[in-house]
């Protein structure tokens, strides 16, 4: 039989593994207000990832599903926390702030990931143009 976990140690997530919930489920339960993120693929605009913090995560009236409420440190955003004049957290700037959905965000990476993403530099020394 295997152990458990004292409820006082369990995770949201261990919780949910428990009763069986989807990987989606479980994604979107792993972000929580005042967290990190940056998005997993970059829009064809952009050259990096945006950073941002979480100030949501939920329901959107009208919408279906949990939405991650980020307020982007770039100030690239869709509008201040509020939508469809219903304001869910405020943002820093009038339109600094998105909805987006959990699979199209990230909760980290390793330091030479993000290195390499802000960066895009050659880790090959050889491909540096070094002249002779």
């Amino acid at each position: 039989m295997p152990l458990l976990k004292p409820a006082s140690a369990m995770t949201i997530a261990d919780q949910m593994e428990d009763q069986g919930a989807g990987e989606a489920v479980k994604k979107e339960m792993a972000f929580r207000v005042a967290q990190r993120v940056m998005t997993c693929c970059p829009r064809d605009k952009e050259e990096f990832p945006q950073l941002g913090t979480v100030k949501y995560v939920g329901a959107v009236e009208g919408q279906k599903g949990t939405w991650i409420g980020v307020d982007w440190d770039s100030g690239e955003g869709r509008h201040d926390g509020s939508l469809e004049g219903v304001r869910y957290f405020q943002a820093r700037l009038p339109s600094s702030a998105s909805f987006v959905r959990s699979h199209l965000l990230s909760t980290g990476c390793t330091l030479i990931e993000a290195i390499n993403s802000r960066y895009k530099g050659s880790t090959d020394p050889s491909e540096e143009g070094v002249d002779d």
